[in-house]
């Protein structure tokens, strides 16, 4: 059985109040990535995110998000995950954020799976790049029941479906 757990989290610096939902927080502040400019990942696994750029990988274990900023790249969350299975995580920022882009959906999904559509309004992203993929809203404040999501094989094809969250316990 998999438990949810919702943390909020009061940064220091800012009056933004982060929703984090997932099984096990891995990283809950972002941290910059020594020595890297640009996003690690292929191109196609970028999205774009008004001036900066975000995408998700799978490393050490885990599906992370990278955010690339003119300052860097940081790795902003990390969830459990394994190459193949199906994982649907949520990181959702709320209260004043002062930021275009509020909340990733991001996971893992299995081999036959290309992408990962979100039943939502301006959603961007979604395509599986060596496993994993990610997706960003603008909207605040989305809680794991507001999530419907599909997963389609090359041809748009489903081959899946869900609501909510997916994690892997460790």
């Amino acid at each position: 059985m998999v438990s949810i757990g919702i943390r909020l989290i009061q940064p220091l610096a800012a009056a933004r109040v982060i929703v984090l939902v997932t099984m096990t927080l891995a990283v809950t502040a972002c941290f910059v990535v020594p020595g890297q400019a640009t996003l690690p990942v292929p191109e196609s696994a970028i999205v774009d995110v008004g001036d900066d750029r975000a995408a998700a990988r799978l490393a050490d274990g885990n599906v992370q998000v990278l955010v690339e900023t003119s300052d860097g790249v940081s790795i902003i969350t990390s969830s459990p995950a394994r190459r193949g299975e199906t994982t649907v995580n949520l990181m959702s920022y709320g209260g004043d954020t002062k930021e275009e882009w509020n909340t990733f959906v991001y996971g893992t999904a299995p081999n036959e799976v290309d992408r990962v559509e979100l039943d939502w309004p301006g959603a961007v992203g979604g395509d599986v790049v060596d496993g994993a993929w990610l997706i960003a809203l603008t909207d605040k404040d989305v809680t794991p029941d507001q999530l419907r999501w599909l997963l389609l094989g090359d041809t748009g094809v489903e081959i899946g479906s869900g609501t909510g969250i997916v994690t892997l316990e460790r």
